[in-house]
């Protein structure tokens, strides 16, 4: 069963990486945030998942905890590709917007406001579930510093562009 576990936790996060993987950003992109505070997230969001793909690899039991921790962090990639799938081209990367793009109340925006916020936090409560029992105190403290940023980082973001959504309807 644990070879399951870890095929499916592999599986995931190699899709959750190429899902969040930094790309070129449409021409027309404006800041959200300070450029040094997204700067920063580029700087910071593979180390969680480089901790979390090295977690994987500790021998240890896999637990009913891991379980609700795969749940999770499958919820949170689903949310993300739906998500980056129905903004289609008014997809930016985190922490910055597209002047003029409308406020989506189809697909899953139809009831979550921010999908690809809310499944990265998923996911990234499932990893820090990870870390805290698998890894060493240091690199779990590490990766939860990163994770504490990122996170912060999507809620002031999705409460900015949510204040900007608003102005333009």
């Amino acid at each position: 069963m644990s070879t399951v576990w870890l095929f499916l936790e592999l599986l995931n996060l190699v899709v959750f990486t190429l899902f969040i993987v930094p790309r070129r950003q449409p021409e027309n992109a404006k800041e959200l945030i300070p450029a040094s505070a997204t700067t920063m997230l580029r700087i910071m969001w593979l180390l969680p998942i480089l901790a979390f793909g090295f977690s994987l690899f500790i021998a240890h039991p896999v637990m009913p905890l891991d379980w609700v921790c795969l749940a999770l962090a499958v919820t949170g990639t689903i949310l993300v590709i739906k998500g980056k799938r129905d903004l289609g081209s008014y997809h930016t990367w985190a922490g910055y917007y597209l002047p003029g793009a409308p406020a989506l109340k189809r697909g899953i925006f139809r009831w979550i406001a921010h999908p690809m916020y809310t499944g990265i936090i998923l996911v990234i409560i499932s990893c820090s579930l990870v870390y805290l029992t698998r890894l060493p105190g240091y690199l779990s403290a590490i990766a939860l510093a990163c994770c504490f940023y990122i996170v912060s980082f999507l809620l002031i973001v999705a409460g900015r562009e949510s204040k900007h959504l608003a102005r333009q309807t």
